[in-house]
């Protein structure tokens, strides 16, 4: 389905928000079912897991029905979209993602709703978070991302090189803080061998 049609169709907009809201109660349950037999297979608990619903394309309505639902972490990956989403659920105690490549003339916008940037790979969008996290009445959370993919890697992709995350880190340190790392890998060619399934071993 497009992405045209999904905004078009979607039942929480159109008053049906108790079939819509089953909907998504039976997705959210399935994801839970998946990530806690993961967990179990790899020993952990899932009390270590924080699931981020990515909400992009899916109306503020959506937001409000998985709130409701128990579920406080969203992501977006574009300002436009996530901006008056997130606007329209203030009334509610969410942690906004901002998942996408984040350019530095839109770091001004996503910082005012985002409390964590999962895409640093530069030092200039370093900086310019820094600068914005002085303005935050709460802490700004970044997650350095590192490309493993080579020179050859798509560029589209982004992210720091290896030799560079050590003095990303470093600028990060105050007054944002870095949290953690996020990888991209280099693309599996063969789908089926990308996705392992619980039981695989």
């Amino acid at each position: 389905m497009s992405e045209q049609g999904r905004s078009e169709q979607h039942p929480s907009e159109q008053g049906q928000s108790g079939p819509r809201r089953a909907e998504l109660a039976d997705g959210l349950s399935e994801v839970w079912a998946r990530i806690e037999a993961a967990c179990a297979a790899a020993g952990r608990s899932r009390d270590e897991i924080t699931l981020i619903a990515v909400t992009k394309t899916w109306p503020a309505s959506d937001v409000r029905l998985l709130y409701e639902l128990g579920q406080r972490d969203f992501g977006e990956n574009r300002d436009q979209e996530a901006a008056p989403k997130a606007a329209a659920s203030t009334d509610l105690d969410l942690i906004w993602h901002f998942v996408g490549q984040l350019q530095t003339n839109k770091v001004a916008s996503v910082t005012r709703y985002a409390d964590v940037i999962h895409s640093v790979d530069r030092l200039r969008l370093v900086r310019a978070l820094g600068r914005a996290a002085q303005r935050r009445p709460r802490p700004l959370t970044a997650l350095i991302q590192v490309s493993l993919e080579g020179p050859d890697g798509d560029p589209d992709r982004g992210g720091a090189a290896p030799g560079a995350v050590t003095g990303l880190a470093l600028v990060s340190r105050h007054p944002t803080r870095v949290r953690t790392l996020v990888a991209h890998e280099p693309p599996v060619l063969e789908w089926q061998s990308s996705w392992p399934t619980p039981d695989s071993t």
